[in-house]
C-alpha cells in the first residue's frame, strides 16, 4: 500500500519516492505474487500485479457509494490464483482416472504420486519460510513496543480464527440473517435496556459522607494527560477523528478542547453528537 506524491510536489521528492518503491518491489521474490495498491497519481487509486500474474486479476471496481470515511472511493479487486504445480497434479489425477489398462494406471499412478510428493514438499518449504518471516516480524515489532501488531502477528502464527459475526436472534428465538433485521433487533435490545421504567419501590438511602470532588474548571494539563492515556489504533467515533490525530495536534488541540470542555462543564449542556454511540461488529 502506497501513496505517491502529488503533481505539485518537487521532482526530487517524486524521484525519491519511486526509488524507495522500486527498492521494496525488488525485494519481493519473483515467484511470489506482488500486489501493489495505492494512490499513484493523487487522483485515482490503483491495484497492480506483476505481468506473470495478470491473468489472476479478474476484475477491479470502484465502489463510489461506499462510506469509508475517506476522500477516496473504495476499490475492490477480484483475484484468482492457479498454482502451476497444483494444476499439474490435477492434470495427472485426471490422466489416472481416465486410464483404462492396468499398465496405464500403474504408470499414471507413479507419475501422480511423484508430483503429489513434490507439491507437498514445496508447500512445507513455503509454509516454513512464511512462519520464519512472521516470527522475525514479531521480534521486530516487539522490540519497538508495537503491541497491537505483535498481537496480530502472534494470532496469525497460532492459526486461531475468530468469527466476528455472532448469531442474532429475534425475541421469539428466530435466527436473523439479514443486516436490516439484525440492526433492528439490536436497536430494540438497547431501547429496552437503556429506557427501562423507574423502580416502583426505590430504596431509601441515607445521605453519605460528602465527597471531595474538584468542581473547578478543567485544566490544560488534565486534558493533556487524558489525551496521552488514549490507546492508539482504535476506531474513531461519529466525527471520524482518530486518536492519533488528537495526540499529534499539540497545543492547538489542547487549547480548543480546553475551551470546548469547559463550556460544556459550565453550562451543563452536552452536544447531541456526544450522546450518540456506534456499535462496531
Amino acid at each position: 500500500m502506497c501513496y505517491a506524491p502529488t503533481n505539485n510536489a518537487d521532482e526530487e521528492e517524486k524521484d525519491r519516492f519511486y526509488k524507495e518503491l522500486q527498492s521494496v518491489v525488488d525485494k519481493v521474490p519473483t515467484r511470489d505474487m506482488l500486489i501493489l495498491m495505492g494512490d499513484l497519481n493523487a487522483k485515482i487509486d490503483h491495484v497492480a500485479v506483476r505481468r506473470r500474474w495478470r491473468a489472476s486479476l479478474q476484475d477491479v471496481r470502484a465502489k463510489r457509494g461506499a462510506d469509508i470515511g475517506s476522500d477516496h472511493h473504495l476499490v475492490v479487486a477480484k483475484l484468482k490464483m492457479k498454482l502451476k504445480k497444483v494444476e499439474e497434479r490435477k492434470s495427472l489425477k485426471r490422466e489416472l482416472n481416465q486410464a483404462k489398462t492396468r499398465q496405464q494406471k500403474q504408470a499414471a499412478a507413479s507419475r501422480y504420486n511423484e508430483k503429489a510428493k513434490e507439491v507437498k514438499r514445496k508447500l512445507r518449504n513455503d509454509k516454513r519460510l512464511f512462519i520464519n518471516e512472521m516470527a522475525e516480524q514479531a521480534e521486530t515489532v516487539a522490540s519497538k513496543g508495537d503491541l497491537k501488531t505483535l498481537y496480530a502477528t502472534t494470532r496469525a502464527l497460532s492459526g486461531r480464527k475468530t468469527n466476528p459475526n455472532r448469531p442474532v436472534r429475534s425475541r421469539n428465538g428466530k435466527l436473523l440473517t439479514s443486516i436490516e433485521e439484525q440492526l433492528a433487533r439490536w436497536k430494540e435490545h438497547f431501547q429496552e435496556i437503556l429506557n427501562g421504567p423507574a423502580p416502583q419501590d426505590p430504596p431509601d438511602l441515607e445521605p453519605g459522607e460528602p465527597l471531595n470532588i474538584n468542581t473547578e474548571e478543567i485544566t490544560r494539563q488534565e486534558i493533556l494527560n487524558a489525551l496521552n492515556s488514549l490507546k492508539s489504533g482504535k476506531a474513531s467515533g461519529p466525527d471520524n477523528i482518530p486518536v492519533e490525530a488528537l495526540k499529534q495536534g499539540g497545543e492547538e488541540v489542547v487549547n480548543r478542547l480546553h475551551k470546548l470542555l469547559n463550556l460544556v462543564w459550565n453550562t451543563g449542556q452536552i452536544p447531541t453528537d456526544w450522546k450518540r454511540g456506534l456499535r462496531v461488529k
